[in-house]
């Protein structure tokens, strides 16, 4: 009775392990053209029980990475075809960041549960690398991301022409991403190689294989038609790079046409202002615009210049007409106007008084008027147009 609950046991657990959702065979064909472009063709059987696959697969292809010199390289990709069970299966094929991902399988058809084989066949370039003594195929042939087991993967490798088997040489490793595992052995033969695992991959492991033969046998991209590849596949981070070289020269040109400053002359105190300018339309030009501190100029040197006395208290400044007459100069009647409207007398405080800022905004106006654009410009417009295009 014992020997037979036992035998009850294995065979429930038997038959649980069998029936485990999982890759039971991934057998990659490779093809190798004259001109470097690769035809492969995947045969992959899974064990289906309706828990992560219940309407089919996907698979992920990397297609976009950096090199060792951190530039952008985008490898061509086209799917050819898709098969299940020997018969056409849909698909679509969506981006990823860094690649392509196949979606095998359509929303309304559940797959019943068993063993199902999945063959993909689709083309590929610029995998190859040129070296000084041979090239090689550095070929991932599972992909690292299946949360499945892979009971078993190979890969067969085809040159384009027969090659004896003394120039070919071949490695082969297992594991995780960036693992050195030797789970898989190797066997070449003339123009082609043959890998196989020699044990059961774990979720998220894989294949990786070096295919090296002699030079001339696959046809080197010349240098122009590489610079061609970078071109187009950094076109963006280019594009921006152009950017900002015209930009920096558009700024270089409008500042050399419009915005360069004359040659300083030498310099020398100067005891009185400029002729025919007031202390405010010194310290507009001085400043290339107007502030509070230009009434206060204005108001000093109309008493400066004998028109009105300044009386200090404590909450500020009484402004007096002493009723001398002055000539007057750019600002000075419109704000001796507003000041004195009606009135003898203005206090100049922290307290708000509409005629102080009538005065304030008549002095500003009139400097502006006089000596924006002549005394000073600010090259406004060209300003604009830099902040556009760095915008862009």
């Amino acid at each position: 009775m014992k020997r037979l609950m036992g035998a009850l046991v294995l065979a429930f657990f038997s038959g649980a392990a069998l029936a485990q959702e999982r890759i039971v065979d991934f057998a990659s064909d490779v093809s190798l053209d004259a001109n470097g472009s690769l035809l492969v063709v995947e045969t992959i059987v899974v064990q289906v029980e309706g828990q992560q696959i219940k309407r089919g697969i996907f698979r992920d292809f990397p297609t976009r990475y950096e090199n060792h010199r951190g530039i952008t390289v985008v490898v061509p990709f086209e799917v050819l075809n898709v098969q299940r069970d020997g018969a056409a299966e849909p698909y679509k094929v969506e981006p990823l960041t860094n690649g392509m991902r196949v979606r095998i399988g359509t929303p309304q058809q559940m797959l019943p549960r068993g063993q199902h084989m999945y063959w993909i066949s689709y083309r590929t370039g610029r995998q190859l690398g040129f070296f000084g003594q041979h090239d090689e195929l550095y070929w991932n042939v599972t992909g690292n991301g299946w949360p499945f087991v892979i009971d078993r993967a190979s890969a067969y490798v085809r040159l384009p022409q027969p090659v004896s088997a003394e120039k070919l040489s071949a490695e082969a490793y297992t594991g995780p991403k960036g693992a050195r595992g030797r789970d898989a052995k190797v066997s070449i033969s003339e123009g082609e190689f043959n890998f196989e695992t020699t044990r059961r991959l774990a979720p998220n492991e894989g294949l990786t294989i070096v295919a090296m033969f002699p030079k001339g046998i696959v046809a080197a991209p010349s240098g122009l038609t590489k610079l061609g590849w970078t071109i187009a596949d950094n076109l963006g981070e280019l594009a921006a790079i152009g950017a900002v070289v015209l930009l920096v020269v558009f700024m270089f040109v409008m500042w050399w046409r419009i915005g360069r400053d004359p040659r300083r002359g030498p310099k020398f105190p100067r005891y009185d202002p400029p002729p025919n300018m007031s202390a405010a339309a010194v310290r507009f030009v001085d400043r290339m615009g107007f502030d509070t501190r230009c009434l206060a100029a204005a108001v000093l040197g109309l008493g400066a210049r004998g028109y009105l006395k300044v009386h200090q208290r404590d909450d500020g400044f009484v402004v007096q007409q002493t009723g001398t007459t002055v000539p007057w100069l750019p600002g000075d009647k419109p704000l001796a106007d507003a000041l004195f409207r009606a009135r003898s007398q203005a206090v100049l405080s922290k307290t708000y008084d509409p005629a102080i800022a009538e005065a304030q905004k008549e002095l500003s106006s009139t400097l502006t008027h006089h000596y924006k654009g002549t005394a000073f410009k600010r090259n406004q417009w060209p300003l604009a147009l830099v902040v556009i295009a760095g915008a862009g």
